[in-house]
């Protein structure tokens, strides 16, 4: 909306009299549906009749959280928001940790027609009866479904429950992550263990440094807080990070182990991994010290943006953390607003559509992405959390934060509250430090990967007792491979030849090469030509002995050098007609040295 005033503010107060005025002039009635009141936060009674009540509802407080509780409370399980935009949407799945379906009828900048379509076969699908009829033309023809009941089974096994757990003697945590915890006797230890994957937690994968998945930092701060909270410590005194996570399709399995107290209360919690197989090590993550009774919240801002913070660009942001090295996919571009005091940051984040806060103690996208304005300051390059000081969680996050950000001596200070100012999470002081391409990918190598990988293989010397293969050149040899072998401008050219006399090669080496361009239609154009070359080349059937050998520089990365994305394509197209016709076509790379 649109408005000069804030509603629910002081700014009405100048209205209140004459809207009361205007208000008693009107005829109110009871309604005919239950209505929850926002106002109170339950069920309307007769006060909506009153019109001191509709002065109040101007005035005061807006308790939509206690309304969408009363709701719940009351057995509803499913939400149609009604409204130009998915605005309260994310609210109410914020609100309600237990499973409910919220589905907003329009979305800003989606096609109206079609989203109120989705809304409704949506609402339909989840178990809401929606009447067709009055939504379809009476011209459509209507087919009865089948007699018989859709089964609705899963062919998915669910994910152990508590029961289940409570069998292996192991007690379910609620931490996505972290499925299960056991207590170890006589020794007061908690062990909290998990399994991490891409294809079982995707979101990750977005987490990009160096063209490597990394695990975030802000996730071991999540998996050490949630490991608090199961002992009664809602401080973390210290987190210092070691080893780079670096994760594949391959899981990992993760555990969490909580030490028993000292005199103070104070437990050691460390982070710990390793591959699938059980012989091999485990790499230790992250060490830290966790305490209870963390200190009481600084107050928000009284107002926010507070007073003088000048608002910057979001996209300068997202473009300036590129320029570092920084991947991050949508998952983790959950920056929405960034405003600057002088060297005080502050910023409004939230979880992408997609991606749920349910059983993190702080989602580590939401805090990453807070912490992107800060980001831009740091040295160039790509950097991750090293060290967390006085860390204390006040209340579990929503997908909403308000953040402010003060750098103090080489690091940076956080608050974190909810979109009402209540505090969720403060950071006395985080240090970071620059993560190299060199040392991500000294410790992939530590994991459970795959077994197939690229590898450079020198080609074998030519024997001196074996005879030189004959070559032939289709178009142009420009790096120089056989400069001594014909070369023929196309196939016409090189079958006449040989229909003269000449002799068969073994070789005829055709060299695409990048034309000049960068962008799709420079890939078109090459991979069209050379789709022709290849389908005149696999339709002759008077060199059935000759090998086309496609000779490419920079198309296969290797090592730090990236492939060229104009080239690449032509080893996908080569290998689609290699597979068809096996044995007839050789793919060559050279890294030109």
């Amino acid at each position: 909306l649109r408005v000069s005033h804030a509603f629910h503010s002081h700014l009405m107060d100048p209205m209140l009299a004459d809207f009361r005025a205007v208000a008693a002039e009107l005829t109110y009635a009871e309604p005919q549906l239950p209505v929850v009141s926002n106002l109170t936060g339950a069920l309307a009674a007769t006060e909506l009749t009153d019109p001191d009540y509709w002065v109040r509802h101007v005035r005061e407080a807006v308790r939509f959280a206690d309304g969408i509780t009363t709701l719940h409370t009351a057995g509803a399980t499913t939400f149609l928001e009604l409204g130009p935009d998915a605005a309260l949407t994310p609210m109410i799945e914020g609100i309600l940790t237990d499973e409910v379906t919220v589905v907003p009828s329009l979305r800003r900048g989606h096609d109206e027609h079609r989203q109120a379509l989705t809304a409704l076969a949506r609402l339909h699908v989840t178990g809401t009866t929606v009447d067709w009829t009055s939504l379809l033309p009476q011209t459509t023809r209507t087919v009865d479904l089948p007699t018989y009941p859709f089964q609705r089974q899963r062919y998915w096994l669910a994910a152990p429950s508590t029961a289940d757990l409570s069998g292996f003697g192991q007690v379910a945590t609620g931490h996505p992550l972290l499925g299960a915890k056991v207590s170890v006797p006589d020794e007061d230890l908690l062990v909290l263990t998990g399994r991490i994957s891409l294809p079982g937690q995707p979101w990750l994968a977005d987490h990009d440094l160096h063209g490597r998945v990394v695990f975030p930092g802000t996730g071991l701060l999540d998996l050490a807080l949630h490991a608090g909270a199961q002992v009664g410590c809602d401080r973390l005194v210290e987190l210092t990070a070691e080893t780079p996570l670096v994760l594949t399709d391959a899981a990992v399995t993760v555990r969490v182990v909580v030490g028993p107290p000292d005199e103070h209360g104070a437990r050691p919690v460390g982070v710990h991994t390793r591959g699938a197989d059980e012989e091999l090590p485990w790499t230790r993550h992250a060490t830290g010290v966790l305490a209870p009774g963390g200190p009481t919240p600084p107050p928000p801002p009284a107002t926010w943006p507070p007073p003088g913070a000048v608002r910057a660009d979001v996209e300068d942001v997202h473009r300036g953390l590129l320029r570092h090295g920084y991947g991050y996919g949508p998952s983790f571009q959950g920056l929405r607003a960034v405003w600057r005091r002088g060297s005080e940051l502050f910023a409004e984040v939230s979880l992408p559509e997609g991606v749920t806060a349910d059983g993190h103690e702080t989602h580590p996208a939401l805090l990453d992405a807070a912490l992107h304005p800060h980001r831009l300051d740091d040295a160039a390059g790509p950097v991750q959390p090293s060290v967390w000081r006085d860390v204390t969680r006040h209340a579990v996050a929503p997908a909403t934060l308000r953040v402010h950000l003060v750098p103090v001596g080489g690091g940076v200070t956080l608050t974190a509250t909810d979109a009402d100012g209540r505090p969720v999470l403060t950071v006395g002081h985080l240090e970071s430090r620059l993560v190299g391409a060199d040392e991500l990918a000294a410790v992939t190598g530590s994991g459970d990967e795959s077994l197939l990988r690229l590898d450079w293989v020198p080609a074998p010397e030519v024997a001196p007792d074996v005879a030189p293969a004959t070559w032939a050149v289709l178009g142009e040899d420009p790096f120089g491979v056989v400069p001594d072998a014909p070369a023929h401008p196309d196939l016409a050219a090189l079958l006449a030849a040989v229909d003269a006399g000449a002799p068969e090669p073994a070789y005829v080496l055709h060299a695409p090469t990048n034309p000049a361009g960068q962008g799709p239609e420079a890939v078109r154009a090459l991979l069209t030509d050379l789709l022709g070359t290849l389908r005149d080349w696999l339709a002759q059937s008077r060199l059935p002995r000759t090998r086309l050998v496609l000779l490419t520089q920079g198309a296969v990365g290797a090592g730090e050098l990236p492939a060229d994305p104009v080239l690449a394509p032509v080893w996908g197209l080569v290998r689609a007609a290699q597979s068809e016709q096996p044995g007839r076509l050789v793919l060559v790379d050279t890294d030109g040295s």
